[in-house]
């Protein structure tokens, strides 16, 4: 666009090849490589096989969401940044990961959806509540019976 005097008035982009997909790519391989930093102490066994075999699948995957975005023109670009998703999908993960031990599952996994629903103005409470208490459900189902993982479900009622 351009202004009375024939200006451009349009934003300069700093980034052109910046797009959704670049983005994402990036975004896999730093999960990626946190995870295999992570999993570095686990040594060699069997302990340690499904962390980093996860993480390099991330990787690899990353890099190909990666390599498609730099090749893609018509990928969405990336403009701004919403920075109340990010918090509260950040604050998800954190409470998470403090809560997990000391409340256990069935209160963690429930707390982190619920602030994670937060991140999308649109959503009310009283509708992301049932899915909470569904995603809880299911991930003790699948941990604690499915899997026999030894995590904790409700300490403080139940014990471990």
């Amino acid at each position: 666009m351009n202004d009375a005097f024939g200006a451009d008035t349009e934003p300069a982009r700093v980034a052109p090849w910046l797009n959704k997909d670049v983005l994402a790519g990036v975004l896999l391989i730093v999960v990626a490589a946190v995870g295999l930093f992570g999993a570095r102490d686990l040594g060699g066994g069997g302990s340690a096989l499904m962390p980093r075999a996860t993480a390099m699948l991330l990787a690899a995957f990353g890099a190909v969401v990666l390599v498609q975005g730099f090749r893609t023109r018509s990928a969405e670009r990336v403009e701004t940044v919403s920075w109340r998703a990010l918090t509260f999908i950040l604050a998800a993960i954190l409470v998470f990961a403090v809560s997990i031990r000391p409340v256990g599952l069935a209160f963690a996994g429930f707390a982190a959806v619920t602030i994670a629903s937060l991140a999308d103005p649109s959503v009310r409470l009283r509708l992301a509540i049932p899915y909470a208490i569904a995603l809880t459900v299911a991930s003790v189902l699948l941990f604690r019976v499915v899997l026999r993982q030894p995590i904790p479900l409700a300490p403080m009622l139940v014990g471990y």
